[in-house]
């Protein structure tokens, strides 16, 4: 809608799929760090916190580019290309220190003294049924966990929704509500 009423020139076609793209990468993660509570039993409330930091601080960074834009006069398109290569340089680096699943192999048949058995079938289809078996094992906190992630997903569409009528109420004005709603 701001780019449709002049008020971003830069706005790219590609920036919705970007938008998705990014919360389904910030939903993943926050929900890759709970697997730490069961490491860290002890510290659940320090787990929760990065959990929620890593879906949050994603929310910020839109906040971040929009002052690098300002601070430095850069288009939108060449800070997206700074961070595509902020991203690859990671790439690049993940790629030399993240051991290879042999050296992984290798290391925990070293520490329990005999070689770790492979898996016959890692096709897609496989590991994600698999992946599924494990999930029913313990499907109502499973279930739980999505029906609260769909709650707090919603969370952020009814506030959105909900802009022009709060700013009509700080401000005191329909004209505020509706500058409001579409910055």
């Amino acid at each position: 809608l701001g780019a449709q009423s002049g008020h971003d020139d830069q706005t790219h076609s590609w920036l919705v799929i970007a938008v998705f793209i990014t919360e389904i990468g910030a939903s993943t993660t926050m929900m890759s760090t709970w697997s730490l509570f069961w490491h860290f039993p002890d510290f659940k409330s320090v787990v929760a916190a990065c959990s929620s930091m890593t879906h949050h601080g994603l929310a910020l960074f839109p906040i971040l580019l929009s002052a690098l834009m300002r601070a430095f006069g850069l288009s939108f398109s060449s800070v997206m290309l700074g961070r595509l290569v902020l991203v690859v340089l990671a790439c690049i680096c993940c790629r030399y220190t993240v051991p290879t699943m042999e050296e992984y192999r290798a290391q925990g048949a070293k520490l329990v003294g005999m070689p770790l058995p492979h898996a016959e079938d890692t096709t897609f289809c496989r590991v994600f049924w698999n992946a599924n078996l494990v999930m029913l094992q313990q499907w109502r906190m499973h279930a739980l966990a999505m029906l609260s992630m769909a709650m707090y997903s919603a969370y952020g569409s009814v506030y959105v929704s909900l802009l022009g009528d709060l700013g009509e109420l700080l401000f005191g004005s329909a004209a505020a509500g509706e500058t409001l709603a579409s910055t």
